[in-house]
């Protein structure tokens, strides 16, 4: 043997290693990518009877991984394992069509529109004033008589991916590449933090996420990448940065607002200016249109009512009390109320308990959390908004429930799904307790527990007193 071969020996003996370190979490990621097979030939066979049976495998094959990594594995050697099962699962179904959502029939279609020089906010795809813009895919978009709902970066967005690839499969290309940009962007931020970069395999093989975006071609990915940009930014301090990241977050989706009141007292004016111009910039054009920009948004949050927990809830204490006319409204202005006391909640927190500049995700993931759960409508698609927190923070019932979530798909009486709630009452009340009640079961555990762990709420044991604000300090 020459000397030439040496290194050639030493990288096939380290590879072996690795390999060998390793493999219970190959077997466990040539599981579920066996399962997403199966996922795949389900899906394009249309034999939706086994759709539910094969979700709760592949979640089961998922939790079980979690389990072992966080026991068994050690090292950093997983991580290209990791990434490289993430990748595969996102690729086996990204060639397959949207199965459980059109939404992204409806970003081409604003694509296209913004694209040839039309107001999406002012002209809904029924509208007379597009006729001339109508293809195949115009047939199959539900909810034609709406404006567009989403803000204007993501609108612009779409009609840049729109003249970039002029079809449906390009916007599931780039949410594609997005999410595997929050991967990494997850990455970043555990080893800023000091935790190990192998937490990311919490998100990265995330069961319902993968399907929503590689299959389903959700947007949600660009979003939360922009947020998990900004905690990085944030974290080190790059105020100006991080404040122009946030406004560009906000000018994609709404929610990302509520961190602003939060934030801004670390940041300083200039990075305040920089965040308040940001959102400013963007919506300048718009002005003119006044509240009638938001009929979109506001429909979509006053109106849109599928898979909630809290408000129904809410909706059937109002009807039990008997003394509203329009328990409905009554339910909505209640929710409001509810997340107003939270915000103003946070909004102490972070004067007094923000000690650290990582707390701004413990607050998100609050802020978050509670925007869904309060919501009229829980899509599945959403968890992707929370799932990437799981891999800082520790809960068990979000993590259930970003698999039984799965379950709202069930409403419906037949895929691709058709309006709304299709099942009967009975069916629906059946699919919300499977949902929703052990979730807020060992929600409510997970409160107390970190509740008796805080400083209050050890002084509490001693001196009889309560302390809501720091039921999540630890």
């Amino acid at each position: 043997m020459s000397d030439l071969d040496e290194p050639t020996n030493s990288l096939l003996t380290k590879a072996f290693i690795i390999l060998k370190r390793n493999s219970v979490l190959i077997a466990l990621g040539l599981g579920l990518e066996s399962e997403f097979l199966g996922w795949l030939f389900v899906t394009g066979t249309s034999m939706w009877a086994v759709l539910t049976p094969l979700f709760f495998a592949l979640f089961a094959t998922y939790v079980v991984t979690l389990i072992y990594v966080k026991r068994s594995l050690r090292g950093n050697s997983a991580l290209m394992a990791i990434a490289v099962f993430a990748i595969a699962f996102r690729l086996t179904l990204l060639f397959s069509g949207p199965i459980l959502s059109t939404d992204i029939l409806r970003y081409y279609w604003e694509g296209k529109v913004v694209a040839n020089g039309f107001n999406p906010y002012l002209y809904p795809p029924d509208a007379p004033q597009l006729a001339s813009l109508r293809d195949p895919v115009w047939g199959f978009l539900n909810l034609k008589f709406l404006p567009a709902s989403y803000p204007p970066l993501l609108e612009l967005f779409f009609a840049f991916v729109y003249l970039i690839f002029r079809s449906v499969f390009g916007y599931k290309v780039v949410f594609f590449i997005f999410d595997l940009a929050l991967i990494g962007m997850i990455c970043l931020v555990l080893r800023e933090l000091n935790l190990d970069a192998k937490n990311v395999i919490v998100y990265a093989w995330a069961p319902l996420p993968i399907i929503e975006v590689a299959q389903s071609g959700h947007n949600d990915p660009m979003v939360v990448f922009l947020l998990f940009v900004f905690f990085l930014l944030f974290l080190r301090a790059k105020n100006v940065l991080s404040a122009h990241v946030l406004g560009l977050s906000v000018v994609s989706k709404f929610y990302p607002i509520f961190l602003f009141p939060y934030v801004f007292k670390r940041w300083g004016k200039r990075a305040t200016t920089i965040f308040l111009a940001t959102v400013v910039v963007v919506y300048a054009p718009l002005l003119t249109m006044g509240l009638s920009l938001f009929n979109g948004l506001l429909f979509a949050i006053n109106t849109v009512d599928f898979n909630g927990s809290i408000f129904p809830t809410f909706v059937w204490l109002m009807t039990m009390m008997g003394v509203f006319a329009n328990p409905g409204f009554a339910a909505q202005v209640l929710t409001y109320v509810v997340y107003l006391g939270i915000l103003l909640w946070a909004f102490y927190f972070s004067r007094h308990r923000m000690k650290q500049r990582s707390d701004v995700m413990k607050l998100s993931l609050i802020l978050i959390g509670s925007l869904l759960l309060l919501n009229r409508a829980f899509f599945p698609w959403y968890v992707i908004w929370i799932v990437p927190f799981l891999a800082f923070f520790t809960s068990p019932s979000w993590l259930l429930l970003s698999g039984t979530i799965f379950m709202g798909y069930m409403k419906y009486n037949s895929f691709p799904p058709p309006s709304y709630e299709a099942a009967d009452p009975q069916t629906r009340l059946l699919i919300d307790l499977i949902q929703y009640v052990p979730f807020y079961i060992i929600l409510a555990f997970e409160l107390f527990k970190s509740y008796r762990r805080s400083p209050r709420g050890r002084q509490s044991q001693e001196n009889r007193s309560t302390g809501f604000e720091h039921l999540l300090d630890s």
